[in-house]
């Protein structure tokens, strides 16, 4: 994955194209849009790298989100006017991009799940920490404007809990689970000065008056802080919610809308995830019943592998060190033939693979991915308990967060300046991580060493995959206890207790967003067989996955029939 709280691309690294327009084009509503989505998501373009002035934060007030929906509902029905008959093939792109986008952001900003400011994968204090430690508050220029960041946190953090409390006015409240989390978080948080963090170590370089209003900046944000948290303990808590579905059905099927940018309901989502998992037992039977395991792990049935998968150390790593050495073996041979199967060459951005810190392992996933401008890009592996860790996954992990998955996309992203700021800066989850689902499949093509056990570690990810599809919309829709949900996923998958806890407790909190891996993924599976179909001898597959990079930055809708006319112009080529 991803990590959530960083969604969007330095644009420092892009040189963003010149548009010229007319009133109501494609480029003036792109460019309306984008404009006013900074103007309130403020963290983001800092991320982003858009934000002109450093030290403001996002202004999350009722009034304003409402205010930016209604602006969101004229920019698309001018956007919805716009015939695409004379438009370039790009410009048809961005303006299905921006119909979708302009939509599903108003439809968001009105959801009370939009009003679920944390749950058990990350928070608003996460956004807001991971957007001002790397600021460079400590630099000489910097450190003077810091006491402005900290006077904006007061207000930041009452809008948060008024989005909580208008939440549950509209009768959607965080699981308890989650809350208890939160509670135990900001009071650890409340312990340790947090807000000073950025300027810890400049402290004693500054001027007395510097120093004094840092320290009654930090002193009211603490404050405000402290507030919230009693707030979320006696005002929140009492209401939290004690079983496992959101209270909202018809904001949970939007909400499968804004996360997998497609129109698909959660009972075609529930069939077709349990479509996907017998698919994923069946490759695993026939592994077993290929004789390929012989030697390795003796038995005869799936249920027999799952359960070996969970207890046998043939499939676990012996130490940290044996988890990093693997890593780095994969990403130095997948480099080697990559050139093979896609557009890839050696003077392509480092990839840096590290453990992951402590403090953050315990309850995070198995890796993630961090983009990091002309440094190059950093997987971090979860190396706690490693031998509780599988380390034929390791493979499949890091084909999808490193090459050819997020790194290689996010980069070859980056360099493409051509598609406008809107499209290469948003964060379009399903074909993101679809893609990375999509390149775990490539271990067989580029790892020399790819063993059969590696292949199960392959299919044991997928299995995870699409049992979310099952288990999300099962809570949501089908009234599935969390019982009943860890229940599927122990008999369905081979992950150990603890991550099945985790990812439930995370389907419970966040409602809708895992099933955004495998719905990405049989789109860009599905153009795949449409172009082989079509092409026959003619289907060249590096071209194809050139193709489909060039097209992530999309909406699932409108990626496929970008897909459907690019495998157009192939047959017009081979004169077909």
């Amino acid at each position: 994955m991803i990590k959530p709280i960083f969604v969007f691309l330095s644009l420092s690294l892009l040189t963003i194209p010149s548009f010229s327009f007319a009133e109501n084009s494609v480029a003036s509503i792109g460019d309306a849009f984008w404009e006013a989505y900074n103007s309130q998501n403020k963290m983001s373009a800092i991320n982003n790298g858009t934000a002109e002035n450093p030290v403001p934060i996002d202004d999350l007030s009722l009034q304003k989100l409402k205010r930016l929906a209604e602006k969101y509902d004229n920019l698309a029905m001018k956007a919805e006017s716009i015939s695409n008959t004379s438009l370039s093939e790009m410009e048809k792109n961005n303006l299905a991009t921006l119909v979708w986008m302009l939509k599903a952001e108003a439809d968001w900003l009105r959801s009370p799940l939009r009003r679920l400011t944390f749950n058990t994968v990350y928070s608003w204090l996460d956004v807001y920490q991971s957007t001002t430690l790397p600021q460079g508050w400590d630099a000489p220029d910097m450190r003077a404007r810091y006491s402005e960041r900290l006077a904006l946190l007061p207000r930041y953090i009452s809008q948060q809990q008024a989005l909580l409390e208008d939440g549950r006015l509209m009768g959607v409240t965080q699981s308890c689970v989650a809350v208890d989390a939160h509670i135990d978080t900001v009071e650890k948080m409340l312990g340790s000065s947090p807000f000073l963090l950025p300027v810890a170590k400049v402290m004693d370089e500054m001027t007395g008056e510097q120093k004094e209003e840092i320290n009654t900046g930090n002193d009211n944000a603490t404050r405000a802080l402290a507030s919230y948290l009693q707030y979320v303990k006696t005002d929140y808590s009492p209401f939290c919610r004690k079983e496992a579905g959101i209270q909202a059905k018809d904001a949970y099927e939007k909400s499968l809308n804004y996360y997998t940018s497609t129109d698909v309901t959660a009972k075609h989502l529930h069939l077709t995830g349990k479509q996907e998992v017998e698919r994923n037992l069946k490759r695993l039977d026939d592994i077993i019943q290929s004789g390929k395991l012989s030697g390795l792990v003796n038995v005869d049935s799936v249920e027999q592998l799952i359960a070996a998968m969970r207890t046998r150390p043939t499939f676990f790593a012996k130490d940290k060190d044996e988890i990093i050495t693997r890593s780095n073996d994969v990403v130095e041979q997948v480099k080697s033939r990559m050139g093979d199967y896609f557009s890839f060459n050696g003077n392509f951005p480092q990839l840096h693979v590290v453990p992951m810190p402590d403090y953050v392992a315990e309850k995070a996933p198995a890796a993630y991915y961090l983009q990091g401008g002309d440094a190059g890009g950093t997987v971090s592996i979860n190396t706690s308990n490693p031998t509780e860790r599988n380390i034929h996954s390791l493979p499949a992990l890091l084909l999808h967060e490193g090459l050819p998955g997020h790194h290689y996309q996010i980069y070859t992203k980056l360099q493409n300046k051509s598609v406008p700021p809107y499209r290469s800066n948003y964060y379009f989850q399903a074909l993101t991580e679809g893609w990375g689902l999509y390149a775990e499949g490539y271990g067989e093509k580029l790892i020399e060493n790819y063993s059969v056990l590696d292949q199960i570690g392959e299919i044991s990810m997928e299995l995870l995959r699409a049992g979310r599809l099952v288990v999300d919309t099962g809570i949501h829709t089908m009234g599935w206890s969390r019982e009943q949900a860890v229940n599927y996923l122990t008999q369905n998958t081979a992950e150990s207790d603890i991550v099945i806890s985790n990812e439930v407790d995370r389907f419970i909190s966040l409602p809708g967003q895992a099933t955004t891996y495998k719905v990405g993924h049989l789109a860009i599976m599905a153009e795949r067989s449409k172009s082989e179909t079509s092409l026959g001898v003619n289907f060249n597959e590096k071209t194809f996955n050139d193709a489909v990079l060039q097209r992530l930055e999309l909406p699932v809708e409108a990626f496929q029939k970008a897909m459907e006319r690019w495998t157009e112009k192939q047959l017009q080529k081979f004169g077909r």
